[in-house]
């Protein structure tokens, strides 16, 4: 009676993590699993799922800790494999970490998530053909998983065939065609979709597919750099001061967004807010003959004349493409 009694504790607190786990609430989902461990402390299930929450945490070694031993009392649990080849590899344990994924793939070949995260580990040490290869395998299992084209369409993109790439994420955007329900993989797909586009010289089509993003989520940040860059390429300098500044506003930090802001501000005739921005970049630490070169320019079109110049020939004197600018 008593071994019946444990054995529904085990799975009330191993659901209940569960329930808790996918409403991200990871602090009760954890204290449900080590409920769960206390009861019955080789419970493969709970290990796997504690170790999965210490991977979401970056809690390497506990992680690690946690799916060893879900291995240990189950051998040929595939995703306690999976997972452990996951954290294995992002802790540079590569070569083992591959074991551990290639051997969930031989306990269960079917398995989606195994070939997902199979493909990522490719992908994320470098190798893109081996990757794609499993992302094409993960949708011959699942072939409406608008999350797995878009990933394999974001692989082909970068071993460079955007045109190639275009397709995977067109049947992404196809697929949720009608979807009343907004989508981060579709939202990605658009903002992927524009980039290709953008990056085979389509501007009409890349315009369209970032600003289908920006509709779907208007926080995108990739999608207003990308139009950014665009509408700069394109000399519509007044759109690309709207998305530069959209991005900066999601991402106050990044230094290369905030020149691309200046140069463009500066071409406008708005030196003094360009230069706003390049000082910024020196309180940061981010300096460079490049940005001193900028504020050089800012305080000429501000016409103060004596800074600029003492800038300017500091600037010429290092090496480099700055440094050969004409100062006329």
């Amino acid at each position: 009676m008593n071994s019946l009694n444990n054995t529904n504790n085990i799975n009330y607190y191993i659901e209940l993590g569960v329930k808790y786990h996918v409403n991200n609430q990871l602090e009760r989902a954890q204290q449900a699993y080590l409920e769960a461990l206390a009861i019955e402390a080789d419970n493969a299930l709970a290990h796997n799922n504690l170790g999965f929450i210490y991977v979401q945490q970056q809690q390497w070694d506990k992680a690690i800790e946690h799916l060893n031993l879900a291995i240990n009392y189950d051998p040929n649990f595939g995703m306690a494999h999976t997972n452990l080849g996951q954290v294995l590899v992002l802790t540079d344990n590569t070569e083992q970490g591959f074991e551990h994924l290639t051997k969930a793939l031989a306990i269960n070949s079917e398995s989606v998530q195994g070939w997902d995260t199979f493909a990522s580990m490719l992908q994320l040490t470098g190798n893109l053909a081996q990757a794609q290869q499993a992302w094409t395998t993960a949708l011959t299992l699942a072939p409406e998983n608008v999350e797995l084209l878009v990933k394999l369409g974001i692989c082909i993109s970068l071993q460079g065939l955007h045109t190639q790439a275009i397709t995977w994420y067109q049947k992404a955007i196809a697929i949720n065609l009608g979807a009343s329900v907004e989508n981060t993989a579709i939202t990605q797909a658009w903002t992927y979709l524009g980039i290709s586009f953008f990056l085979i010289k389509q501007n009409a089509s890349a315009e369209h597919a970032l600003q289908q993003a920006l509709l779907l989520d208007g926080t995108e940040s990739n999608a207003h750099k990308h139009l950014a860059l665009l509408y700069l390429t394109t000399q519509q300098l007044n759109k690309a001061i709207f998305h530069f500044e959209q991005q900066l506003a999601l991402d106050t930090h990044n230094d290369t967004c905030r020149l691309n802001l200046a140069v463009t501000l500066l071409a406008t005739g708005e030196g003094e807010l360009a230069l706003h921005h390049l000082e910024a970049l020196i309180e940061a630490g981010q300096g460079s003959c490049k940005v001193d070169y900028y504020r050089g320019l800012c305080l000429r079109q501000m016409k103060q004349w004596q800074r600029a110049e003492k800038i300017l020939r500091k600037v010429a004197l290092h090496k480099g493409e700055f440094s050969e600018k004409p100062l006329q």
